[in-house]
């Protein structure tokens, strides 16, 4: 498995600070601060994995444009 881009990390270890904090009662401006940034850190997560270049891929051919570059089994029907 790759490296997760580090946006994954960030987020995911934010949104679980939030869930203990809210668990064990923490102060509400800290609990609605960090829910308010949930969705931005989100945004920006999805943001860096839809922009990673980790991993390069081919561009796609014409009428692949609906196909899966990885499953050959998913590729659309020719016509």
């Amino acid at each position: 498995m790759r490296n997760l881009p580090r946006s994954v990390h960030i987020t995911t270890f934010v949104l679980l600070i939030n869930m203990v904090i809210g668990l064990v009662g923490g102060p509400f401006w800290m609990i609605g601060g960090l829910f308010l940034a949930g969705p931005v850190l989100v945004l920006w997560m999805v943001w860096q994995v839809l922009h990673d270049k980790t991993r390069p891929m081919r561009d796609l051919e014409p009428g692949e444009q609906w196909g899966y570059q990885d499953r050959p089994e998913l590729r659309p029907l020719q016509e």
